[in-house]
């Protein structure tokens, strides 16, 4: 329930309170395991501690990851008890989790991850519904036309269970979006204006949340 003072030195809530004053809802990031993927610290064995800064913060919409975990059973577990230590925060906040089918499910010829087992019923978009509002339907999206490809396939195998308040997400869109300024970050235009529109396109007819990446 802490926050990087070094960052935030004024904390969380005042940020949240303008942002909120000038009609912007706010997000905000955690993992289901004891690590992020960035290697900050996840929420596992403090859920409801998070979830309840989360709502006291005014936190509107929290994008769940999950990396450094074991077993995809052991995942859901964890996805599980930060759901309902959210469900239960009360307050109303969007769940984003991460956790996708594995590349096997529709590619019979790729190699499935150790820790998947080749079952349909690890698809997200089965068990994704009962601890989330939207779920990784597949790993993350480049700005590459591969990936764009790649993505909506797997995405559009779970495309009928997809509903108002429960969504199928194939990945963030890289639609105009510049080469980043950070210093040792380089994020180069790989996709062209038709690629872009093209990805667009499908994200769209594939009821995927239209998610713009944004690069300093």
């Amino acid at each position: 329930g802490a926050w990087n003072q070094t960052k935030f030195p004024g904390g969380i809530k005042p940020l949240v309170d303008r942002l909120h004053a000038r009609g912007f809802r706010v997000g905000i990031y955690t993992s289901a395991s004891e690590r992020a993927c960035g290697g900050n610290w996840g929420s596992h064995g403090h859920e409801r501690a998070d979830a309840a800064a989360f709502a006291t913060w005014g936190i509107d919409w929290v994008k769940i990851d999950d990396c450094n975990y074991g077993t995809v059973s052991q995942l859901i577990e964890n996805q599980r008890a930060i759901s309902l230590a959210m469900q239960s925060s009360g307050r109303p906040m969007i769940i984003q989790m991460g956790g996708f089918v594995m590349p096997s499910l529709f590619n019979p010829h790729a190699q499935p991850r150790q820790d998947y087992t080749n079952q349909p019923d690890q698809a997200p978009w089965i068990w994704g519904p009962n601890i989330s509002h939207m779920w990784y339907t597949g790993p993350d999206k480049g700005n590459e036309w591969a990936s764009t490809l790649r993505n909506v396939m797997i995405n559009n195998q779970g495309s009928f269970y997809a509903r108002p308040g429960q969504w199928n997400f194939a990945g963030d869109l890289w639609c105009g979006t510049p080469q980043s300024n950070v210093p040792g970050v380089y994020m180069p235009n790989t996709m062209g204006e038709t690629e872009e529109r093209a990805t667009y396109a499908m994200w769209v007819i594939s009821a995927a949340p239209l998610m713009l990446v944004g690069m300093p």
